[in-house]
């Protein structure tokens, strides 16, 4: 049995000056309505904080393990690892 997801939250309106309602009016894609450039925009800035946070964390971590085995490694070393990782996977996608 599938159940069918529907909206029953609310986000509430906003006033903006008539010149970035003009602007949002014309940048709607055909069959757009705001609400669903709206939806979408928050949608996309939430992953986005989500996603900043689970960074942070992850670099806070690393940070607390540097410090704890005095651990670290430089710029020029992070570089060419990352080079080596993109190249290897260049060369992956080619063959």
């Amino acid at each position: 049995m599938t159940t069918k997801l529907t909206k029953t939250a609310r986000i509430p309106a906003i006033r903006v000056n008539p010149a970035f309602r003009q602007a949002l009016d014309e940048s709607l894609k055909q069959g757009e309505s705001i609400s669903d450039f709206v939806e979408e925009a928050i949608r996309i800035r939430v992953e986005r904080r989500i996603e900043d946070e689970a960074f942070l964390q992850r670099a806070l971590v690393s940070r607390d393990k540097a410090l704890k085995t005095n651990s670290y490694h430089s710029a020029e070393e992070v570089h060419c690892t990352l080079k080596d990782m993109l190249q290897k996977a260049k060369n992956q996608s080619k063959g």
